[in-house]
């Protein structure tokens, strides 16, 4: 075997390794703007964690949805998802960052001009609880929820008629486990204040560290951070 047939099958096999790495385990996710200060930078690389939420079966275009070792992320974790949008498969070419804030099951409070706290907070004006659907709950529509799940319904629940009358109230019964994001930036309302609740079938991990970081308004030369090397976003 001739010494440049060696080399290509070297790169070939490095190429390889990389691309299974970033597929089935590990990934690095670029934060493109400043929105999302303090917690993250422009710059910054992130290190996902495919398998914190159970790995998600790739290709979904041609199978169903499915995750090896399912699990979920906790309240507080970083997680990598895709954008929402209507359906029930996830548009895998846009990635979002944000903070769990409620998972299923759970109850996050909302305030005036779509401010929302993990627990009621007079202070802040979050008083109005709304649940956070799991999949074969009902869920109770009220005057101050209404439009948080009837765009919920609308998006990623579609084809369900699972509506119930009790007490006069209407009920509904979700299909899917949803959770909702916070952006951890009090100036960036891209988060659940936006698109909604997140479909189980969006995450695609959890944020493990901050791989290192570049700082893109200086040449590459002086572009690295040096206290953003293996950062962790939970300090």
């Amino acid at each position: 075997m001739g010494r440049t047939v060696r080399i290509v099958l070297w790169v070939f096999a490095v190429w390889a390794a990389v691309a299974l790495c970033r597929t089935c385990w590990l990934t690095l996710v670029e934060v493109p703007q400043a929105c999302m200060q303090p917690s993250f930078l422009a710059g910054d690389r992130l290190l996902v964690d495919r398998w914190q939420c159970g790995f998600r079966v790739p290709f979904m275009d041609f199978h169903a949805y499915h995750r090896w070792g399912r699990r979920r992320p906790a309240k507080g974790d970083w997680v990598v998802f895709n954008m929402p949008v209507a359906g029930n498969r996830p548009d895998t070419s846009a990635l979002c960052v944000g903070r769990v804030m409620g998972c299923p099951g759970d109850t996050v409070w909302m305030g005036a001009r779509g401010r929302a706290c993990s627990h009621r907070s007079y202070a802040a004006g979050c008083i109005w609880p709304v649940a956070v659907p799991a999949a074969r709950s009902y869920v109770q529509l009220c005057r101050w929820n209404a439009a948080i799940y009837h765009q919920t319904i609308r998006m990623h629940e579609p084809d369900s008629v699972a509506h119930i009358q009790k007490d006069a109230s209407p009920y509904f019964r979700f299909a899917h486990n949803y959770y909702w994001m916070e952006s951890g930036s009090d100036t960036s309302y891209f988060d659940s204040r936006v698109f909604g609740f997140v479909p189980e079938e969006c995450l695609v991990g959890t944020v493990a560290c901050v791989a290192f970081s570049l700082n893109p308004d200086l040449p590459l030369h002086q572009a690295w951070r040096r206290g953003r090397f293996l950062a962790s976003p939970y300090e």
